[in-house]
């Protein structure tokens, strides 16, 4: 199976190359640039240390190829040429040097290992015309131009077409998938267990065959009240009670980042209604995810959704007109609906109304709300809708006229669960749309 994956990877991977080059050829065109180098960052040493922080590289690199052990390296692209890569391969035995690259990147690129940083600064120095420099200013050790140092011109440029997913992308989102969901499936089942939240932890990364540094984002596995705490971020020893589960984990594909999270209560009653009740919500809000949809209308009716359920649930008691005029959602479901996924996690380019990073008017219901883009095809985005008890967005809600709406002893039964939240990955297509997570989970 792997073999297969593999393949259909080689195959769709030049098409994906022939569109980043276009799209590079018309940003540096635009903002009047003959070439572009591309450096894949540096490692970041710890203050009065000889360790460094787990290197993270240039997401703009990682567009080219899955150069993903490789700091100092640098990609040299002038349009009309074949693309040049500076890897940095020193000699030193304390350390095994990182792979080079092999198919199907390699004959794509002119590749050329060198062992001292000095011969980058000079390979760099000698580059012809107008050159601008994408990544930390601290690999530029040549000192080029402020000023061409992440244009922010070109940098809009290239941003508005971030959130497009080729071929080649879509595949590594849907194997980054393919690698998550049997880890959630083993961390629920160490859930049920009674495992505490650093085993569930160890359960997930050994099922997906990461490590910490690998994943995408530092793994949210949030028992009972934890669950409140939007980005969660410890891991328990300890097992204590086991009411409920978040888990919000996504593996990782050359770069490509799968973004999923679940909800689990240990036993039936209240809570896991409510569950099902948010799952139903998700399942509508994915359907209607079309082209030319507004990503903001589609977030307003989550609010109301969201209302709906939690006057079902009896959480709301009173007739109440609206409970998002009122303020009640927000309370309960405090952050955006999703978020565009790619390269990062939070992919950019998710307010950019053009090339010229044109900003598009924020909603003034919405003002933070991350994405506010009209969907298209090729896109791939989040949809995690949510219900939490929050201290903090409860005390400031009962203080309020509509708090008297609010059946607050079923809130204090709930809030030992800490909250839902449940995300699936989609793809935008020409008729509608992919859900990328749920087929996955029903294999």
């Amino acid at each position: 199976m792997a073999t297969t994956a593999n393949q259909t990877l080689t195959a769709l991977y030049p098409a994906h190359l022939d569109t980043v080059k276009a799209h590079y050829d018309e940003a540096l065109a635009a903002a009047g640039y003959d070439s572009i180098a591309i450096g894949a960052g540096s490692n970041i040493f710890l203050f009065l240390d000889d360790q460094s922080y787990p290197f993270k590289p240039n997401p703009h690199i990682l567009q080219w190829l899955p150069l993903l052990q490789h700091p100092e390296s640098v990609l040299l692209y002038r349009p009309g040429r074949k693309p040049r890569l500076l890897i940095y391969q020193p000699d030193n035995y304390w350390y095994a040097p990182p792979e080079l690259p092999d198919e199907p990147w390699a004959q794509h690129f002119d590749i050329m290992t060198v062992p001292l940083l000095n011969d980058i600064d000079q390979a760099l120095i000698q580059l012809d015309g107008c050159v601008a420099y994408l990544g930390d200013t601290a690999q530029w050790r040549h000192d080029p131009p402020l000023a061409d140092r992440n244009p922010e011109k070109l940098l809009k440029h290239l941003h508005y077409y971030r959130p497009f997913r080729s071929g080649y992308e879509i595949e590594c989102i849907r194997q980054a998938t393919a690698l998550a969901v049997p880890a959630h499936r083993a961390a629920e089942q160490a859930f049920r267990a009674g495992a505490a939240e650093y085993d569930i932890l160890l359960t997930f990364l050994a099922s997906s065959q990461h490590t910490e540094n690998e994943l995408p984002y530092p793994a949210i596995i949030a028992k009972n009240t934890h669950g409140a705490v939007l980005h969660y971020q410890h891991y328990e020893r300890e097992p204590g009670d086991s009411n409920s589960l978040l888990i919000d984990a996504g593996c990782s594909c050359n770069g490509y980042a799968s973004d999923i999270t679940r909800t689990y209560s240990y036993a039936p009653g209240d809570f896991q209604d409510l569950i099902d009740g948010l799952d139903d919500i998700q399942r509508q809000l994915v359907s209607r995810i079309a082209p030319n949809i507004s990503f903001v209308d589609l977030h307003a009716w989550a609010h109301e959704a969201i209302g709906s359920l939690l006057q079902a649930t009896g959480i709301i008691t009173s007739a109440i007109t609206d409970p998002v005029e009122a303020g009640i959602t927000a309370a309960f479901f405090p952050h955006g609906l999703g978020h565009y996924l790619g390269l990062q996690v939070h992919e950019v380019g998710s307010s950019y109304a053009d090339t010229t990073g044109t900003e598009i008017e924020r909603s003034a219901r919405h003002p933070a709300l991350r994405l506010n883009r009209t969907l298209e095809t090729g896109q791939i985005l989040t949809i995690e809708p949510g219900i939490y008890f929050i201290d903090s967005l409860l005390d400031d809600l009962r203080t309020k006229p509509a708090g008297k709406a609010i059946d607050w002893a079923k809130v204090a039964d709930l809030k030992k669960f800490g909250g839902i939240r449940i995300e699936d990955n989609v793809l935008i297509t020409d008729h509608g749309q992919e859900n990328l997570t749920r087929p996955v989970f029903a294999l």
